[in-house]
């Protein structure tokens, strides 16, 4: 039986897994942990300025990237699949990798009760919502997240889990502003609701609570 306190100490016993020993990946390394081809991720490594060095190899040169300059997300993706990030703790580094702050990150995960894990977790899902929808919308970045916020409160995010209207009833701007702040500096453990604040958050399951407002109606 897994209880909360096993999982607490199984993401902090994660964090002593860390490693930053790897500096570089080659150009066909990182094609195959992204599944794409050598072509396609040097194409977009030039698109996007990625900064590399050229070894001699074989009466070649050969390509190899920084990881610590790699897109964040990249860098995860290299860190998980060389072993020196484990899974659990992926979003405890957004931007950049910092052992220190994956090693707090985990510390609060693995402080937290379940119901706040769960919380950070419905967050981030709608900051991922928020990001999909400013890289669709033809318009600016504030106008953006205003409709984002209407649709919200309709209940109208495109790819949205319904559950989590449920957990999360209401948010606003200043709200997803805030988010995205805490995000960005303290990764998952960032966007922890605070455990003596259940306000906005609805313990009483969706399909419950349409069961309940049509009894009402």
């Amino acid at each position: 039986m897994i209880t909360e306190f096993s999982v607490n100490n199984m993401i902090q016993e994660s964090a002593t897994k860390v490693s930053i020993k790897l500096r570089h990946v080659r150009l066909g390394e990182l094609a195959d942990i992204l599944s794409f081809s050598k072509q396609a991720v040097s194409k977009r490594s030039i698109k996007e300025s990625w900064l590399y060095e050229e070894v001699p190899v074989n009466g070649g040169l050969q390509k190899l990237f920084p990881i610590e300059t790699l897109p964040p997300h990249i860098q995860r993706t290299v860190r998980i699949h060389f072993g020196e990030l484990p899974e659990e703790l992926a979003e405890c580094v957004p931007a950049g990798f910092d052992k220190d702050r994956v090693e707090r990150c985990a510390r609060s995960l693995g402080a937290a009760a379940d119901w706040q894990r769960e919380g950070a977790n419905d967050r981030l899902t709608i900051l991922r919502a928020l990001t999909t929808f400013r890289n669709t919308f033809r318009g600016g970045r504030q106008e953006a997240i205003k409709r984002f916020v209407k649709r919200y409160r309709d209940r109208h995010v495109e790819g949205l889990d319904p559950e989590i209207y449920g957990r999360i009833t209401k948010t606003g701007r200043s709200a997803l502003h805030e988010w995205e702040r805490r995000f960005a500096e303290d990764g998952l453990a960032g966007l922890l609701p605070p455990r003596a604040n259940n306000k906005g958050r609805c313990s009483i399951p969706l399909d419950r609570q349409k069961f309940i407002l049509g009894i009402i109606k």
